[in-house]
């Protein structure tokens, strides 16, 4: 599969139309192949997703069992917090977070936050585990 930048960004504003809540961890476009379009993976084990943050805005902190790689695609004042610990984006960066740290992903800038993130989630797909949960982080 190919997907353009164009259709990228199109189907990203379509997910913003539609709206945020605070049961959603973010807004993705998940990248899929036609085979494997019922587990939402581009392959049978690895996740991959354009995920989007808006200017301003803050992830709330969650946790999965999958690892997950982020480059940044873009992001001005961007940073994540792992496990309490702050790293900063820069563009073209990538950063990863380990399975089941606590994380959230800021967004200090005023433009939409850009990053691409592979997971091995399709393995917990199929084990049924992903153990995806919300975390309320420590005043």
């Amino acid at each position: 599969m190919h997907y353009r930048g164009a259709e990228i960004e199109r189907q990203i504003d379509l997910l913003y139309d539609v709206g945020r809540g605070e049961q959603i961890a973010g807004s993705a476009l998940i990248f899929s192949a036609e085979r494997q379009e019922a587990t939402r993976n581009i392959l049978p084990t690895l996740t991959a997703a354009m995920n989007s943050l808006p200017g301003g805005a803050v992830q709330r902190p969650h946790r999965h069992n999958s690892v997950a790689v982020s480059l940044v695609i873009k992001g001005e004042r961007c940073f994540s917090v792992i496990d309490g610990k702050r790293k900063d984006w820069a563009p073209w960066a990538t950063t990863i977070t380990p399975p089941v740290s606590v994380h959230s992903h800021h967004n200090g800038g005023n433009e939409r936050a850009m990053f691409l993130i592979i997971q091995d989630g399709g393995i917990y797909y199929h084990a049924r585990a992903m153990g995806f949960e919300f975390v309320e982080q420590p005043a």
